[in-house]
């Protein structure tokens, strides 16, 4: 356990952990002015008796793994904790796990000042399997690009509940011969806030994270299962939100479906979605996808952004907050967010954009959806008309029909008389009697059935159909 140090101006890294295999924590120390990275991971919890091998084995029925390498037994799965510490003007990396594996949590730490990136983490790849052949990862590379076989233990990683930020420092410095000091402020502008690359076999939690302020990216991710289902983030003033790159180098010239299914089992995100994440005055892009990124063979994985929130300049859009966007809110996203639609072999984003209602009146309603038409007057048809009420709640103000406005020609307003006065279409017969209905209707005649306004007009007009009699109404 390294804990409750003051690590001042180290010329390298401020805590350095190397080719050590065990349960590990460093807390709350206060470490300033490192010279490389404020704390160093680095080869832990990778190795048994002195020799590198790769955890995820392929074992034969002989005893002998595929690469000749002794099968050794697997590790137990180890803890390192770094937790609770203040890490201050870091030239390189306020925390740097390289080659680390099993259990790693890097929570409620204060990361400020950080020359390269806030959190950065690199684990080399265990095995890939392409097709019934297990082939290290690195060598499944190799068909598209040039890389060097290397293998390590995957890292489940928590990244929790730490704030990442570059807000500046203060630098002495002296004025020529002057022996009077001065203090300016000097802001580093780093890469990423949060920047991973931890193989396939990788697990990344991202959750309750504070991070931005003079950073290229808030979040960079290479490879890895990215998790952002847990608390949202908060990534602020950096140029991109989110950038996600399988690929660094050696992209082919010409898409493959093996190429693009090696690149999706090497990125993930959980449930397809970036969470609740609340985006705030990125200056270029919320979410950028690279080549390949979500891309299944021959199809876009859908990404769920609806969740998450995006701010610029005071203005918030909450798309999950009325169930969609507006088509002006979707024009904001889509220009700030690269994929599928930007370049069609990568992720595609979904949002619901909501329909315009605003302007519409009740009675252009009436008028020209519903149509109000007067039925043919060849061939039989049938209009029902009084209806009663289902309830369900009033309307803010009762609807007035003699409002209703023609819809080309007469421009009078008609009278409550004319409005009562309206008779049905020429050639069409009025009934509340379901028999004369049925007779108007089998000599191909238009009929208006009217319900009346009561039980009691109902009942004495059943009484006075031609066969009313015994009528079900």
């Amino acid at each position: 356990m390294v804990s409750g140090n003051g690590i001042n101006d180290s010329g390298s890294n401020g805590v350095y952990l190397s080719g050590i295999s065990g349960d590990l924590t460093v807390s709350n120390n206060e470490i300033n002015n490192s010279g490389s990275n404020g704390i160093l991971s680095e080869n832990v919890n990778q190795y048994y008796g002195g020799m590198y091998y790769p955890v995820k084995m392929a074992v034969t029925q002989e005893g002998e793994s595929d690469y000749d390498y002794p099968v050794y037994p697997v590790y137990p799965d180890y803890q390192l904790i770094i937790s609770g510490n203040q890490i201050d003007n870091s030239l390189n990396n306020g925390v740097a796990l390289y080659s680390t594996g099993d259990y790693v949590s890097v929570d409620n730490n204060t990361i400020t000042n950080s020359g390269q990136n806030g959190i950065y983490a690199y684990n080399p790849s265990s095995f890939y399997y392409v097709g019934d052949e297990m082939v290290g990862e690195m060598n499944a590379r190799t068909i598209f690009s040039d890389y060097d076989d290397e293998y390590s233990n995957p890292i489940e990683l928590h990244i929790v509940n730490n704030t990442i930020e570059n807000v500046g420092y203060q630098v002495e410095t002296t004025e020529g011969d002057s022996e009077v000091a001065r203090f300016i402020n000097d802001v580093p502008f780093g890469f990423a806030a949060i920047n991973l690359n931890i193989s396939g076999d990788g697990y990344a939690e991202i959750s309750g994270n504070t991070m931005g302020n003079n950073f290229e990216y808030g979040l960079y991710a290479n490879s890895g299962e990215i998790d952002l289902t847990g608390a949202a983030n908060t990534i602020e003033n950096t140029n991109i939100g989110m950038g996600f790159y399988p690929v660094s180098k050696g992209t082919p010239d010409v898409d493959s479906d093996e190429y693009f299914a090696f690149l999706a089992s090497q990125l993930k995100l959980t449930n397809d979605t970036i969470g609740t994440t609340k985006f705030v005055d990125q200056s270029d892009l919320f979410v950028d996808l690279g080549y390949g990124a979500f891309f299944a063979p021959g199809s876009p994985t859908l990404l769920n952004g609806n969740d998450a929130t995006y701010t610029l300049g005071g203005a918030t859009i909450a798309p999950s907050l009325n169930g969609g966007v507006t088509q002006a809110e979707y024009d904001v996203l889509e220009a700030r967010i690269n994929h599928f639609i930007d370049a069609q072999n990568r992720g595609l984003f979904f949002f619901n954009i909501l329909p315009d209602t605003q302007g519409i009146d009740q009675k252009d309603v009436l008028r020209n959806v519903f149509g109000f038409t007067v039925p043919d007057e060849v061939g039989g048809s049938l209009t029902i008309t009084g209806l009663p009420s289902i309830g369900g709640g009033a309307p803010e103000a009762p609807f007035n029909p003699n409002a209703i406005e023609p819809a080309a020609g007469d421009e009078e307003t008609p009278t409550d008389g004319e409005v009562a006065g309206i008779q049905p279409a020429a050639g069409g017969d009025s009934t509340s009697c379901w028999t004369d209905a049925s007779q108007s209707l089998g000599q191909g005649t238009p009929v208006t059935f009217n319900y009346g306004t009561d039980a009691s007009s109902l009942l004495q007009d059943a009484a006075s159909c031609g066969n009313g009699q015994g009528q079900n109404l």
